[in-house]
């Protein structure tokens, strides 16, 4: 018996493949309370653009976060998330 849901293929957000580095540099993030995540640039239940969110040190409730200057397509914004991930990591490492 099967569970009733049909696998439909890629996700629409399957269009990166993080590689090892970028594991690396998600894992540093998150222990040195490096949030980056994605804001989407209209409303709506499907978004079309969105930018980099990071907010840097430890949670604060009124914190004020970095947005990107640049608006990503639903298709680049992971590779540009693992990217400021990279960028991050890449800087204090040294």
């Amino acid at each position: 018996m099967g569970s009733g849901i049909k696998k439909k293929g890629k996700s629409e957000w399957e269009y990166y493949m993080p590689s090892d580095q970028d594991y690396a540099a998600f894992i540093y993030c998150v222990r040195n309370n490096i949030r980056i995540s994605m804001t989407a640039m209209e409303r709506g239940l499907y978004p079309e653009n969105f930018k980099v969110l990071i907010c840097l040190g430890t949670y604060k409730k009124y914190e004020k976060p970095n947005l990107s200057p640049k608006v990503y397509k639903k298709s680049e914004i992971v590779e540009a998330m693992y990217k400021a991930m990279r960028y991050y990591y890449d800087k204090h490492r040294r």
